[in-house]
């Protein structure tokens, strides 16, 4: 998500992974699924997200249910922003939506960010050909389909660029297929970052430590590792600081974990994503319409990266320092650019 919002990619923003350990920040890691250990902005330091630079040149900026929307970004905290209660409840995200594109002119937000998660939530589950997931897809459907109608209802339709983005694939993991760092390697030689289709590791700076390092990096049925300096440049990973100093990656469909691992990972799961980023089941969703796109159009593939400067053109703001490459997506804009001004609503 932070890539999508900054143009960067990860070894550039610095937000790594879900989990993040850098104790020149603070003690305890970063983990997605424990907010405060998130909100210092010192972990969002290293990029500047496009609606701090939007809000910077007197436009309002809203986020529904967003990462990172909650935290003050160089002095900068979104305009409106709802996360909690109703994160994960389609249908009362977008009717905060639908009152946020209410409110008068000078009032409502230029962009909005608007991150529905039922699809990844069952997708993880149940796997991506669930009936489970089916449904997910159906009630999203459903409230992009009471967004538009709302749009239509207050005469913005016409005039609002709508961009449906995914930031990830999903792969189906069957029963079973887990790959057990404990069985490679003793544990207490490392420090082990995160766990799941990929894995950062930490070995200790001892000999054990150093046997560690050796074992993960032997070749590995459904895995394999190296040291973050030598990965695969198109993973675009490695370079950042904060990067653990072995990355594993499991072949899709199976999930790195060990005997002691805790939740979520005790659960089964039958979908996960973080594989090699040229698996097709990563693909990402992209899919754009508004005044400012051409009709009809199919495009080839393009990084995620590319958004940034996409939308940032739409705005008409001078964009941040970027990866993305306003090249790849340009053909699927109409002639002439942003409509001068005219486009007041998200």
């Amino acid at each position: 998500h932070y890539t999508l919002i900054t143009g960067l990619y990860p070894d550039h923003h610095g937000i790594i992974d879900n989990d993040i350990a850098d104790r020149n920040i603070q003690p305890e890691p970063f983990r997605m699924t424990r907010p405060h250990t998130t909100v210092d902005p010192r972990w969002w330091s290293e990029a500047t997200p496009l609606w701090v630079t939007i809000q910077r040149d007197g436009m309002r900026a809203a986020a529904m249910d967003w990462p990172n929307g909650y935290v003050r970004i160089d002095g900068a905290r979104l305009y409106l922003h709802r996360n909690g209660k109703q994160a994960g409840n389609a249908a009362e995200e977008t009717s905060t939506v639908i009152r946020w594109l209410s409110l008068p002119e000078d009032r409502r937000p230029r962009l909005i960010l608007l991150h529905y998660g039922a699809v990844d939530h069952e997708g993880h589950l149940y796997g991506p050909d669930s009936p489970e997931l089916d449904d997910a897809l159906r009630e999203v459907d459903a409230a992009i389909g009471r967004l538009i109608a709302a749009l239509e209802q207050d005469g913005l339709y016409d005039d609002a660029d709508l961009i449906v983005v995914s930031d990830h694939g999903m792969a189906s993991v069957p029963p079973g297929q887990k790959i057990y760092l404990d069985d490679i390697i003793d544990p207490r030689a490392a420090r082990i970052v995160t766990l799941g289709a990929e894995s950062g590791i930490n070995p200790r700076r001892s000999m054990r430590g150093d046997e560690a390092t050796a074992a993960l990096l032997e070749p590995h049925a459904h895995m394999r590792c190296w040291r973050k300096h030598d990965l695969p440049e198109h993973l675009h990973y490695g370079r950042n600081p904060r990067a653990p100093a072995l990355e594993c990656i499991a072949s899709p469909g199976w999930i790195i974990t060990t005997h002691r691992a805790r939740t979520p990972l005790t659960h089964p799961l039958r979908g996960d994503h973080g594989y090699d980023n040229l698996a097709w089941s990563m693909r990402a969703l992209f899919i754009a319409e508004g005044p400012s796109f051409r009709q009809g159009l199919v495009v080839p593939p393009f990084p995620n990266v590319d958004i940034y400067p996409l939308l940032a053109h739409i705005l008409e703001v001078a964009p941040e320092k970027n990866d993305g490459n306003f090249s790849d997506v340009e053909p699927m804009l109409k002639p002439g650019g942003p409509l001068n001004g005219r486009m007041h609503s998200p």
